[in-house]
Order: structure tokens, then sequence, then C-alpha cells
């Protein structure tokens, strides 16, 4: 099945599969070091919160006058995703509230275990010494 030859009517995806989006080797290359330190420091919600800020700047910010001239002036899906994209940084923002008082509420209930010997040979010494 050949892509090229299929002829599409829906605005969108033709826009798709006609344009071509650019995005600056620069700004690919800061994301990929932004991603791979929020992974190295176990960072997960803030790489995903950079995930969507990247993907919402290089698709709807640097080419909205490409989006504008194909599918007109609706603004329907930049309503719902600007939407989408508060909503997901307010579950951020609680997701980093909750998960240090979860942190402190476990190591306030774990208690540490009383030290014991690892091996028999040691507790034969430690006997000796004190007789």
């Amino acid at each position: 099945m050949n892509l090229q030859n299929i002829d599409f009517e829906d605005p969108f995806t033709k826009f798709i599969f006609d344009h071509d989006i650019s995005i600056p080797l620069g700004q690919i290359m800061f994301f990929v070091v932004f991603i791979s330190i929020c992974l190295l420091l176990k960072k997960h919600s803030l790489g995903l919160m950079g995930t969507y800020l990247f993907v919402f700047y290089c698709g709807f910010i640097s080419q909205n006058e490409q989006f504008v001239s194909t599918l007109g002036e609706s603004t329907k899906g930049m309503v719902v995703y600007v939407f989408f994209g508060l909503f997901m940084a307010v579950m951020l923002l609680l997701g980093f509230f909750q998960n240090t008082k979860l942190e402190k509420k476990i190591k306030s209930k774990i208690q540490p275990a009383p030290k014991k010997a690892m091996f028999r040979i040691t507790e034969a010494l430690e006997e000796s010494k004190v007789d």
C-alpha cells in the first residue's frame, strides 16, 4: 500500500502526509540532554512534563502558521490540548507533594532491624572474649 497515491479528504490527515515539519537540531539536542538527565535522576514526572512542553512548542507554536493555513482558524484542538496540558501540570504538582508525604509516612513506620552477627564464627569469638 503506497501512502503517496491515497487521496485524503480530511484536512488534518492531508496536512500530516503533505507537509514536512522541521525541528532545529539544537532544540532536539537540548531535549535529548534534558530527558537523559531526568531519567538519570529518576525524575520521571519532570521528564513527562518536559516532553509535553517540547511537543507543544514544536507542534503547535513553531508550526502554527502551517496548521492555520491548512486547517483554518479552528481553535478547538488548541483549547483541548492546552486544557489537558494544564491538567497534566496540576497532576504533576500534586504528585510532587503527595510523594514527599508518602515517603515521610513510610520512613516513620519503618524501624531499623536489630543487628545480628552474620556468621557463627563471630558469635563464638564474642563469647570467648567474654570468658
